[in-house]
């Protein structure tokens, strides 16, 4: 987790943590669409808001099959 303007943002390792895959499985997410990073730093790291994480999180509860990687 990362501080940032105040606000406790999440990396993409952390993302790939909560949802149990791998960073690259969270990239190929990203690039899907699948899930939008909140802010990308000048570096391209991507930040993300726990909400984001979590509306992800019930989008695949709630649409089975809805990702393929």
């Amino acid at each position: 987790m990362n501080e940032e303007d105040g606000k406790m943002w999440l990396t993409t390792g952390d993302v790939a943590k909560q949802l149990g895959v791998s960073i690259p499985t969270v990239s190929t997410y990203i690039l899907k669409g699948y899930i939008k990073p909140d802010r990308v730093m000048p570096s391209k790291r991507k930040l993300f808001k726990q909400e984001t994480v979590n509306a992800f999180l019930n989008k695949l509860m709630y649409e089975e099959g809805s990702i393929e990687e």
